[in-house]
């Protein structure tokens, strides 16, 4: 995926990170914010443009839709699951002024 993302930035990132390197969503995530800070100059933006702006899934549920899962096998999957998702993206995030890949999104 990262060779072919028209990003040696992003290659370099990701081949200098353990985590990202064993972890394509995390990366994937990043390589995404990276290009949608870049508006319509990004090479991808006719690609993003078409994604749907709104998910229903597990990793998009509310606090409150979680607890309406509470009994459930269910509600521990998708806590486990989003925590670990959203943590490690916000771990690299956290490392963004660290990376001149990252520095130029808006968050960093």
């Amino acid at each position: 995926m990262v060779d072919d993302a028209h990003s040696p930035e992003m290659v370099q990132l990701v081949k200098g990170d353990p985590m990202l390197n064993c972890m394509g969503n995390v990366a994937l995530a990043i390589f995404l914010l990276k290009e949608l800070s870049e508006g319509s100059d990004s090479f991808w933006a006719p690609y993003l443009n078409s994604l749907p702006r709104e998910y229903h899934t597990v990793l998009h549920f509310t606090p409150d839709d979680i607890a309406l899962l509470k009994g459930s096998p269910t509600q521990g999957k998708v806590t486990r699951f989003s925590t670990v998702g959203v943590g490690s993206l916000l771990a690299h995030l956290n490392l963004g002024s660290n990376h001149p890949f990252l520095e130029s999104l808006a968050f960093a």
